[in-house]
């Protein structure tokens, strides 16, 4: 449900960055870690391993990845963040919706009933060392 709101105050912003963190925090709501340390890795993993496990296909970790870490983390830690194309920014969307819908079909999948459970699925899926190693920067 938090999600949800994240995900509906971004489509009511003005300000493209807004509409980009509100974005994120709906992200993050179903998918975040709050363990220490980076976490742009962790949540374009997991965004990647949660579409792999309801399509069969991926959502490509780096979009999130570099978004992550290049805007978001600016914008929220105080630097001047770069823009995002709208094209970019739709596209975003588009994948946050879907990572929403995912979260979802998974939960009644694997009749998973928090996030907990949800997250430990993506965390233990086989198929999440190949995409990391193939597709994200280093630690």
């Amino acid at each position: 449900n938090r999600a949800l709101k994240w995900w509906e105050q971004a489509h009511l912003a003005v300000d493209p960055l807004m509409e980009l963190l509100f974005l994120f925090f709906a992200l993050e709501a179903i998918l975040g870690t709050d363990r220490g340390g980076p976490k742009a890795r962790p949540l374009a993993l997991r965004r990647a391993i949660l579409s792999h496990k309801t399509t069969e296909h991926f959502a490509h970790p780096v979009r999130v990845y570099g978004l992550y870490k290049d805007v978001r983390n600016a914008a929220v830690h105080g630097s001047e963040a770069p823009k995002v194309a709208d094209d970019e920014l739709t596209a975003f969307s588009w994948d946050v919706r879907r990572a929403l819908n995912e979260y979802l079909d998974l939960a009644k999948a694997e009749a998973l009933t928090n996030r907990d459970g949800v997250l430990a699925a993506l965390d233990s899926d086989p198929a999440a060392e190949r995409i990391a190693e193939e597709f994200l920067p280093d630690k």
